[in-house]
């Protein structure tokens, strides 16, 4: 089996396609660690693209293939690595500082894997799988995109409504995800609970901690929900 890094990354850069993606889809929905580790490296791969410019060849590396270039290149073109080696230790400095702290500090913020499934004409279908991808590779602005368009076509599917709101909880764009997340959290959808909650986490971050803790009053305190409100609760006392 290849490594998991560049399985993940792969994942993270959208090359992942067909019965590979379904699989590794279907991994992360019950595998937290793998979840937390795809967390982790896309937070690595964005620090070396805010710190690189987009024509340079290096941004397209990974981890892995920076290392591999490092110890194979020849001695005349170190030196174009070397530049860059700085990034990357900057990055794997975090990498290994937040194996502690991120599960921690960034637990609370995780958003649920967005699921495939059939919804209603071919052309929808397609869309929504679009979004799915978009989604779960973390580019957010791209899911919403798609989202929106769908929601405006069928203003009553919450599943849109929900998943749209979570684009905005991703790309902290809080006041949006609020104006979704109210309506949703207050009705009698399967996605009431889970609303609650990250309408409560987009007031917290917003620093309205009463509305917060009026949302998560509402959430059973059994299940992961519960367990991950008990937590965003006690952050507040």
């Amino acid at each position: 089996m290849e490594n998991h890094s560049e399985k993940i990354q792969d994942y993270i850069e959208g090359l992942l396609a067909g019965e590979e993606l379904v699989s590794f889809e279907a991994q992360l929905v019950v595998d937290k660690e793998l979840r937390n580790m795809v967390a982790l490296q896309r937070e690595v791969y964005d620090i070396l693209n805010r710190r690189t410019h987009i024509e340079d060849e290096p941004l397209k590396m990974t981890l892995a293939e920076v290392n591999q270039r490092y110890r194979s290149s020849s001695s005349s073109s170190k030196s174009t690595v070397k530049r860059w080696l700085p990034v990357v230790v900057a990055a794997c400095l975090l990498l290994v500082g937040s194996l502690f702290f991120f599960q921690r500090s960034n637990e609370l913020y995780e958003l649920p894997m967005m699921r495939s499934e059939i919804v209603r004409g071919k052309m929808e279908n397609t869309s929504y799988e679009n979004a799915v991808q978009a989604f779960n590779a973390g580019k957010y602005k791209e899911a919403a995109a798609i989202l929106s368009v769908l929601l405006e076509s069928d203003p009553e599917q919450v599943q849109y409504q929900y998943y749209l709101a979570l684009t905005y909880i991703g790309s902290k764009q809080w006041v949006k995800a609020i104006d979704l997340l109210a309506p949703i959290a207050n009705g009698p959808s399967v996605f009431s609970t889970d609303s609650n909650y990250y309408l409560a986490l987009a007031y917290y971050t917003k620093g309205d901690e009463d509305n917060a803790k009026m949302c998560l009053n509402k959430i059973p305190a059994e299940g992961e929900t519960g367990e991950k409100a008990s937590k965003l609760r006690k952050k507040m006392d």
